[in-house]
């Protein structure tokens, strides 16, 4: 029975360190849209200084001033915070928040 519980701890913790390995892989942008489509998204950062291009995951949660959208639907001036992740050797989008350029809040 010692045994079962000393393999149950060591799975727990094994299982604690894979998710917090996860977590901190994912990294975050703020910025404005410069362009979108074709699986690739283009910001500049808040300053205008410095030019990102993200390739977007083909099951990337995309939301446009709250609600569920497409990168067609992304438009140049728009506000963006994307959130990117290691998938294999690539960094990808996998998370994209939308401030229209044209919303009135």
């Amino acid at each position: 029975m010692r045994y079962k519980g000393l393999a149950f701890c060591f799975a727990s913790m094994a299982l604690a360190l894979f998710l917090s390995t996860a977590a901190l892989a994912a990294e975050t942008y703020q910025g404005k849209v410069l362009s979108a489509g074709a699986g690739k998204l283009t910001i500049t950062d808040l300053k205008g200084n410095a030019q990102q291009t993200h390739e977007v995951a083909a099951n990337a949660q995309i939301m446009c001033d709250g609600k569920k959208c497409g990168l067609s639907d992304v438009k140049t001036g728009d506000m963006v915070m994307v959130t990117v992740d290691k998938n294999g050797d690539k960094t990808v989008a996998t998370k994209i928040e939308v401030k229209s350029a044209d919303s009135s809040s």
